[in-house]
């Protein structure tokens, strides 16, 4: 005689809903808990590559008097650009009728008068630059640092008006920010900065309440 086999019982729609909202779930946690890891490598290299960066102004400043600065205008873009020039070594300050001039380095600027001798301060290897959407280095006309999350550094440190260094800056050192995993395109060309911080150096414990800075990560204020 055949022996009858109980049918299989299926799985109901409520248990396939749950099982997918347990996965869901599952990989929402993974994906969260990912995240933090890169969160905290990407703010360990860029605290990192602050404190190289300090080291390397540090001696920009012992040997050319001055931290680098730009003449007149103070777009976010001469800052990068002026930041990367200085420590890479492609521009040196000098003395051109009693002024102070940053200028591009030329083999002939070391006359022996202006002490314009070429030298880098960091390696492109030592702090990352930026990459163009093919993820290769864009060409070094247009080179700048990039913070762990590839989002370029706030630098500032006065002005060179008139030859000589804009008097209104109050601040004693530089100012290098990134702007940390939250970014933030400034909306004018001083946004980025709280109250007078673009003109004089001046900052105050409020820029770090604001919840869209909340998480930067700066050369006077480090975590």
């Amino acid at each position: 005689m055949r022996k009858s086999h109980s049918p299989r019982p299926a799985f109901t729609l409520v248990e396939i809903l749950i099982v997918i909202a347990i996965i869901a779930i599952l990989a929402a946690i993974t994906l969260t808990v990912n995240n933090a890891v890169k969160n905290s490598q990407r703010k360990a290299r860029t605290r990192g590559d602050i404190s190289n960066m300090i080291a390397s102004l540090e001696n920009f400043k012992s040997i050319y008097g001055f931290y680098p600065m730009t003449s007149g205008a103070s777009a976010s873009t001469n800052w990068q650009r002026t930041l990367y020039d200085c420590l890479t070594g492609n521009k040196v300050y000098k003395i051109i009728d009693d002024k102070i001039e940053l200028v591009a380095y030329d083999s002939n600027l070391a006359d022996g008068k202006t002490s314009a001798v070429r030298r880098s301060f960091v390696s492109d290897a030592n702090i990352l630059t930026a990459l163009d959407e093919n993820g290769n280095p864009l060409p070094e006309e247009e080179q700048y640092f990039v913070d762990g999350w590839e989002n370029p550094y706030a630098y500032r440190y006065n002005t060179l008006t008139s030859g000589q260094p804009n008097r209104e800056w109050e601040n004693p050192g530089f100012i290098l920010i990134s702007a940390g995993a939250v970014y933030n395109d400034p909306v004018t060309n001083d946004d980025y900065f709280s109250d007078d911080m673009e003109t004089t150096g001046k900052y105050n414990e409020s820029y770090f309440d604001d919840k869209n800075r909340a998480d930067n990560i700066t050369n006077w204020r480090l975590e």
